[in-house]
């Protein structure tokens, strides 16, 4: 399992996992345009296109490409690994979370999901910031009690 540091809330890992699905789709198409470059076997060289705004064309060798398509695949690797790991944290937390009922729930997600003050959860749940505050000291003392 891949260890996940510096996400404390559950709205920071569902964006670190988008960064992450950006990333591999990035890895992805810049592995295919690399391999798009390469000409049928047999033949000593790849083409690559300049910025040029004509569109010039340059050649380099396979011994430079290939090595840049392996350095692709192996950070496709690690990122698909750690998207999985934190795939992995996101199901947790919603298993968590569904542990939950009612009002505990919806404390807890506005909190954590959400990252709302106890003053915004009092407002937005129509309840007094200290009942916000009982409900969020029972859940953490339950979780202690859990570990």
């Amino acid at each position: 399992m891949v260890i996940i540091y510096a996400i404390n809330t559950y709205k920071d890992l569902c964006i670190e996992i988008d960064i992450a699905n950006m990333n591999i789709s990035r890895f992805k198409n810049e592995k295919k345009s690399l391999e798009g470059l390469l000409k049928p076997p047999g033949e000593l060289k790849a083409q690559i296109y300049s910025d040029m705004p004509h569109g010039s064309m340059d050649f380099t060798t396979l011994e430079r490409v290939i090595p840049r398509i392996n350095k692709i695949d192996v950070r496709l690797e690690r990122e698909e690994m750690i998207l999985k790991g934190m795939l992995e944290q996101k199901e947790l937390m919603n298993i968590k979370l569904r542990s939950l009922t009612g009002l505990q729930y919806k404390t807890v997600k506005l909190r954590d999901v959400d990252g709302l003050s106890y003053i915004q959860i009092a407002q937005r749940l129509n309840i007094s910031e200290i009942t916000v505050k009982r409900t969020m000291a029972k859940v953490k003392k339950a979780r202690k009690e859990k570990k």
